[in-house]
């Protein structure tokens, strides 16, 4: 097997995670939720917050078991995989931990300050103690490490899948209807944090995720198993309705407070559906390489840049009233150019520092 991946795949990987971090910062601005199709805002949420929005975690479990099935026939692979994450996964990790408990400390106390409140408001017992938290049965503080934490198990647990993948078709089959059927069985969970152990680690943010773990082994299958034939565009245009399509449907159950099998289902068929056609539709012409490295960064900086906004806003009382449609997208324009603002400056002043933070993410060569 060749590890190398051509140029135009890997084109296509550079656009496309920028576009998910983007996605992702889209996902987590909070947005007027008491709204209907006859605002602009409902079908905004539906497309795009709680529709194709979605595609942006599957695509970067897909991404990172593509980029490990480059390797898993090299000599000793896995050990220097583990080795290589423990930098670039593990110690990032506890840094933003670090960073976010000094950021949500001082933040909380400027807050209380604003709101004329004890500065004590809102700090809860052993705060720094809660955020060196690597546990199992709840997310981290510092929430977007989830994913970091996730993946890091995942890498541990790649060995084992890809010797069952290498045992033949009978074995690789099998191993694919379990993870189908685990992908199934969690998708009534909630997508956020869930209210028993089991939900806690198999649920959309857990250790094991499911859903995630089936993307991880989607993404070393395709490595292995490369698919030569492209669709056509308009099939590609086709299938992407039909995902818009389902996040509609999911987001006029959510409003009918109908079945979560119905609307985890209707999510699923819309990610892969989407996630899909997105991918051959992209383009694989090159973008600027200090705007799709800015990928991982812009996936670590935001939150602290909504908190921050969200504290400016209840201090500053004259603001133009807008719709909440409007609301919405200017303030996710806005994270995202503030996050963006505070990158770029960071990674030219501390190369070293910004290498450590990022994971060796986010820096062009020179």
């Amino acid at each position: 097997m060749q590890n190398s991946l051509s140029p135009s795949i890997s084109q296509k990987l550079a656009n496309m995670g920028f576009v998910c971090a983007l996605f992702v910062v889209s996902i987590h601005v909070v947005y007027k939720q008491e709204v209907t199709p006859a605002d602009a805002q409902w079908w905004v949420a539906a497309l795009l917050a709680d529709g194709i929005s979605h595609i942006a975690v599957p695509f970067f479990f897909v991404v990172a078991g593509f980029l490990l099935g480059g390797h898993v026939t090299e000599p000793g692979w896995w050990a220097r995989e583990i080795r290589k994450r423990i930098r670039s996964l593990v110690l990032p990790f506890f840094a933003w931990s670090i960073l976010f408990a000094i950021f949500f400390l001082g933040s909380t106390v400027i807050a209380n300050v604003l709101s004329g409140v004890p500065l004590s408001r809102n700090i809860p017992e052993y705060w720094w103690w809660s955020f060196w938290n690597f546990g199992i049965l709840e997310s981290p503080p510092y929430n977007v490490l989830w994913f970091i934490r996730t993946l890091f198990v995942f890498i541990l647990l790649s060995a084992p899948l890809v010797w069952v993948m290498q045992k033949g078709r009978i074995w690789l089959s099998g191993l694919t209807l379990i993870l189908l059927v685990a992908y199934l069985w969690t998708l009534p969970f909630p997508q956020k944090e869930g209210i028993s152990p089991v939900e806690f680690i198999f649920g959309w943010m857990g250790i094991l995720s499911t859903r995630s773990l089936f993307a991880f082994f989607l993404g070393l299958f395709l490595r292995l198993h490369p698919i030569q034939k492209k669709p056509s565009t308009w099939i590609c245009w086709l299938i992407l309705l039909l995902g818009l399509g389902c996040f509609c449907l999911r987001r006029v159950c959510l409003d009918w407070e109908t079945s979560r099998w119905l609307t985890g289902s209707l999510d699923a068929v819309g990610i892969w559906l989407s996630l899909y056609a997105t991918w051959y539709l992209m383009t694989a012409r090159p973008w600027p390489k200090f705007i799709t490295s800015l990928a991982f960064p812009l996936f670590l900086v935001h939150p602290f840049v909504i908190i921050a906004l969200g504290i400016m806003m209840r201090w500053l009382q004259a603001l133009p009233t807008l719709t909440p449609c409007a609301s919405y997208l200017s303030r996710t324009a806005f994270v995202i150019m503030i996050s963006v603002g505070i990158i770029i400056p960071f990674r030219h002043a501390f190369p070293k520092l910004s290498a450590f933070l990022f994971g060796g993410r986010g820096l062009t060569k020179k």
